[in-house]
């Protein structure tokens, strides 16, 4: 079996597509499949077990719109690559200018948020960009479904994720399938000894916005005034419109930010934080919160979309609504306050990691490949 994966990062990932790409990459190669994979030449491994074709960089792209550009880029390099029996975009959406052939194409589906532009208009109080986000979204579902429905099958990440686009898109849930990421055994076996040594909540992610960053800044404000508490943001940097909120908030000195971190510090922010807190309006799963789990790191995610079927409210984390800021300061102090709530989320993150292994997700991802080539889609 020869699969072509169409991906805009891998040797260096940014987000939770490039950790897909390169789980999925290895655990294919370690089943013995034969994996080309085409990408920026800056995302090429000199020294790794796969073929690569290198595109030009998307340069000039933001990251929302880079799909667009990496569409025609990816489009245009694969005529030079040879017979292979899948291809997959690892976005979907980067199928959108596909060139036309009888191998078949499968697409994975990370997320929904653009699916609805009148979310950015009922949900502004969450977005000071929401007029940016909102006309961007309607781009988004023009030709978004125009990309999907390019493929000849969907994964999908969550089933929440399957039911928003079915609905929004009017797609049949019979060409798509739920697999969802797994976490890689490296991350799997990481320790889970604390090295705690004050309380800190953590927030991880690139979208501070929707990711819920400012709810949780006034949380945090509520919760220093009876317990001292950092607040360590990852993967973020604060817009003018949050730093006026740490300053009005009177909150700087409990306020530290991370850019950019490699895998092994983001491993000592998990295993140093008391909680990870993810209080947005919607998640279309949450890797971050299975590589808190490895970590022995309590969480907090939202209750609406795909986090749901990660965390367990009340069990290995605490669920939050995305309109109801007093639960999120009580479940905050919850945590900080009951070092037994913190052990038992510990123990019960670290066995639902059992239900998101690696190896199951490249099982099922080649189970999908060989309906693909059997023409059983």
């Amino acid at each position: 079996m020869r699969i072509l994966l169409v991906t805009h990062q891998f040797s260096d990932p940014f987000s939770g597509v490039g950790t897909y790409a390169r789980s999925l990459a290895y655990g294919l190669h370690n089943n013995g499949v034969n994996v080309h994979i085409l990408c920026p030449s800056s995302q090429c491994v000199d020294d790794g077990p796969f073929e690569f074709t290198g595109t030009r960089e998307l340069t000039g792209w933001n990251s929302h719109a880079r799909w667009i550009h990496a569409s025609r880029i990816f489009a245009q390099s694969m005529r030079r690559i040879g017979p292979c029996d899948v291809i997959h975009f690892l976005d979907a959406r980067e199928c959108l200018f596909r060139p036309r052939t009888t191998v078949p194409f499968v697409g994975t589906v990370h997320d929904y948020y653009f699916a609805r532009p009148l979310l950015y208009w009922k949900r502004r109080s969450f977005f000071p960009d929401w007029l940016k986000r909102f006309a961007y979204s309607c781009v988004v579902r023009v030709l978004e479904p125009l990309a999907l429905r390019r493929c000849h099958h969907l994964i999908m990440n969550s089933g929440a994720t399957a039911d928003e686009i079915s609905s929004a898109y009017a797609i049949s849930r019979n060409m798509m399938s739920t697999v969802y990421i797994g976490l890689d055994r490296e991350v799997e076996q990481l320790s889970t000894t604390r090295s705690r040594k004050r309380p800190a909540i953590l927030f991880v992610g690139g979208n501070p916005y929707r990711k819920g960053l400012p709810r949780l800044l006034k949380a945090m404000s509520d919760v220093n005034r009876e317990i001292p508490a950092e607040l360590w943001i990852v993967g973020s940097t604060l817009t003018p419109y949050l730093k006026r909120m740490v300053v009005s908030l009177g909150i700087e000195s409990m306020v530290s930010v991370h850019p950019h971190v490699d895998r092994h510090d983001l491993s000592d922010l998990y295993a140093g934080a008391t909680c990870l807190a993810i209080p947005g309006l919607t998640e279309a799963f949450g890797l971050v919160f299975l590589e808190a789990f490895a970590h022995g790191c309590p969480v907090i995610g939202p209750r609406h979309g795909g986090s749901s079927e990660i965390i367990h409210d009340g069990i290995n984390g605490f669920l939050v609504d995305s309109d109801n800021d007093i639960d999120l300061t009580q479940k905050l102090f919850r945590i900080l306050r009951e070092p037994g709530l913190t052990e038992k989320f510990s123990a019960q993150g670290r066995k639902a990691l059992e239900s998101f292994t690696a190896e199951c997700m490249v099982q099922k991802t080649m189970a999908i490949y060989t309906r693909a080539i059997s023409g059983n889609l």
